[in-house]
């Protein structure tokens, strides 16, 4: 054991002092337990980071939470971290601390606001209809047919509203895309149905919110709150009307309405 200590003191690259190691300890054949304690403590480190940049990379976290749809929140995930540092303060192991995860989004959050403007307030939260749907027909290779023109093109856009707890609510509209020639935007391949003819998209993955806001679901909300967004709706859909040779108006791009009747009398205020 002391020719490897020695070599371990020795500036050499890691590689060298692996195989070293390796070969000392098996010619002496002596204390191989501690021979494999050295190994773990000389190499794990380096291990260890080399998985955490890679396989456990920030936005590789960060986005399999986000796809997850809630299903793994950040205390969830802090708790399968402790159990790799067994609950230890600042032990560094595979997985990044909760904090690190928490500044990496935030500065997601800034950036995303430079490609869509988000607005708060103290009861709702409303994403740029005009950039937000640009970025989704662009993504799922829909505007480019649009652009093409004598294709119409549609999606869904809808409100519903749900209780959250006795008295408080909440009412959220937005778009669906429901077209069957939009492409994943992730693998570029048919979405409605997988390349293989079996993979079903999921309808929850093709929803989007544009606006969300906490408030009883009636006639005064919806009128006040939601009427400029579907102003906002129908005249990004008028932005892509065209005209053909005998110069009747046509539509490239469609927006269906499938909400309740409810709902839409209560926009107009009926």
């Amino acid at each position: 054991m002391v020719m490897i200590i020695d070599c371990l003191s020795l500036e050499c690259t890691k590689e060298e002092t692996f195989i070293v190691c390796l070969f000392n300890g098996i010619e002496q054949n002596e204390n191989l337990h501690a021979f494999h304690a050295l190994l773990l403590q000389h190499f794990r480190p380096a291990i260890h980071k080399e998985i955490r940049e890679t396989s456990f990379a920030d936005w590789c976290v960060l986005m399999a939470l986000d796809l997850g749809g809630g299903k793994c929140s950040y205390e969830a995930y802090e708790l399968l971290r402790k159990v790799e540092t067994r609950g230890v303060k600042y032990k560094r192991g595979i997985l990044k601390s909760r904090h690190v995860l928490q500044h990496q989004a935030q500065k997601l959050e800034q950036y995303a606001q430079t490609i869509i403007n988000v607005t708060f307030t103290k009861t709702s939260v409303s994403f740029s209809m005009e950039q937000t749907m640009t970025l989704l027909l662009q993504s799922y290779g829909l505007m480019e047919i649009i652009e093409r023109g004598g294709e119409d093109v549609t999606v869904a856009c809808t409100i519903d509203g749900a209780e959250l707890s006795w008295k408080i609510g909440h009412v959220t509209a937005g778009i669906k895309i429901t077209d069957p020639r939009a492409r994943n935007p992730r693998k570029n391949e048919e979405l409605v149905m997988g390349a293989d003819g079996t993979e079903g998209a999921q309808s929850r993955d093709l929803c989007f919110p544009l606006q969300v806001t906490i408030g009883k679901d009636n006639k005064q909300l919806l009128h006040m709150q939601f009427k400029p967004f579907y102003t906002e709706i129908n005249q990004y859909e008028d932005k892509f009307i065209y005209h053909n040779i005998v110069d009747q108006s046509c539509r490239s791009f469609l927006i269906a309405h499938p909400a309740n009747m409810l709902a839409l009398q209560k926009l107009v205020g009926r």
